[in-house]
């Protein structure tokens, strides 16, 4: 795959659909003049490593199982997504919406999270180790303590204004030692 591929969303969608996975490093073109083509698209499998997506539309999308290393996605709408058991690591997901987005068993490392809305988020098993986590509020994702265990694993990770998933607020920046 050309690393500076360009397509629209509905062009991604239709080569996927004709049996395509690999989109590494792929760039939108005109991605607000059809901004809903990969809402509930099924896209699983999906290789977009490295790929530029700023803002991207991807509710209600099945991105089971993606490979979605350094992507870049800031701003992004992820709401209800699944990503189940895909890889995002270091991928960048600042200020999106995954809001009852479904990470459990999901490579998450390195990611940067600074604004990202969790609210109703799955994220079991899901290890967070050397991320950003500024500004995220944990306390709200599903399901709520004390149906899960509230500790996540973000050993090595930036906390600043975070909010942990037992409600702690750790308001100065401090690195996750704990493990």
């Amino acid at each position: 795959m050309n690393p500076t591929l360009s397509l629209t969303p509905r062009e991604l969608l239709a080569r996927y659909q004709a049996g395509e996975r690999n989109f590494a490093g792929i760039r939108f073109i005109e991605p607000n003049n059809d901004p809903e083509a990969l809402c509930g698209a099924d896209l699983s499998g999906i290789i977009l490593r490295g790929a530029y997506l700023p803002g991207v539309k991807l509710r209600e999308a099945n991105l089971t199982g993606a490979k979605m290393m350094g992507v870049y996605m800031p701003d992004a709408d992820l709401t209800l997504a699944d990503f189940r058991k895909a890889e995002l690591i270091g991928a960048t997901l600042k200020r999106a919406c995954l809001e009852c987005a479904d990470l459990s068993c999901t490579l998450l490392e390195g990611v940067n999270l600074i604004g990202a809305n969790l609210d109703g988020t799955e994220i079991s098993n899901s290890p967070l180790a050397y991320s950003v986590l500024c500004q995220t509020n944990f306390s709200k994702m599903w399901p709520s303590p004390p149906y899960f265990d509230t500790d996540i694993y973000c050993a090595g990770s930036l906390l600043w204004e975070t909010t942990m998933p037992d409600g702690t607020f750790i308001a100065g920046a401090e690195y996750d030692l704990r493990y």
